[in-house]
């Protein structure tokens, strides 16, 4: 049965969907404090982007070690990045009590600001977990990479869409969620990640 001898791609295809697995459920684990979330996906994109880059398939040990060096700031990025989300909220529930001009310029305003905060968001975990590099620092070439390669940023907002909606779908398919569902869209989002990183010079991939 040539299926069942290890360099089979059946056996390749296990191997690779039982590493996931790992960072999947290592990714949950990690969130269960609520307040380590930032961490958690530090260490998930940690690991599945030097999986990618670098051919490094130690998942558990790149988990582990994204997380010790990096935590944080990611924690730290985590906090400013709610806190300013939190922020906009009040603000827009506050501009609906006043004048339409207000009301306008307030919106407005807030609107443009979490624009910026996202396309940061989407960028700082897996940054953190490749650069060196003060929070501020991290937080720049967030945003600065995240509008210079805005097409792929529309692509990485498109699977955050599709993440989302799958899962309030499918919450019946759990299971799968545990096992494999977070970790397997973030091997999707490595490979992205990887070529916007290349492109703002962080990251050279191992040919």
């Amino acid at each position: 049965m040539n299926w069942l001898q290890y360099d089979s791609g059946f056996m390749k295809a296990m191997d690779k969907i039982s590493k996931i697995a790992i960072v999947n459920i290592l990714f949950l684990f990690t969130c269960i404090p609520v307040f380590t979330i930032g961490m958690a996906l530090e260490g998930m994109y940690g690991s599945l982007i030097k999986w990618v880059c670098e051919k490094d398939d130690r998942v558990f040990h790149n988990y582990m070690q994204s997380i010790r060096e990096g935590w944080g700031k990611a924690e730290i990025g985590f906090g400013i990045l709610v806190g300013i989300a939190g922020i906009l909220v009040m603000e827009i529930k506050i501009a609906g009590s006043m004048p339409v001009a207000g009301k306008y310029i307030c919106t407005w305003i807030a609107c443009v600001t979490g624009i910026c905060v996202f396309i940061t968001g989407l960028y700082y975990f897996p940054l953190v977990a490749m650069e060196k590099r003060k929070v501020y620092e991290l937080i720049t070439i967030s945003f600065a990479g995240g509008v210079k390669c805005l097409v792929y940023t529309l692509l990485l907002t498109l699977l955050l869409g599709i993440e989302i909606f799958a899962f309030t779908l499918t919450v019946k398919l759990l299971p799968i969620w545990i096992t494999v569902g977070f970790a397997g869209f973030g091997y999707i989002q490595a490979q992205i990640y990887l070529w916007v990183f290349e492109r703002i010079g962080v990251v050279k991939r191992n040919k």
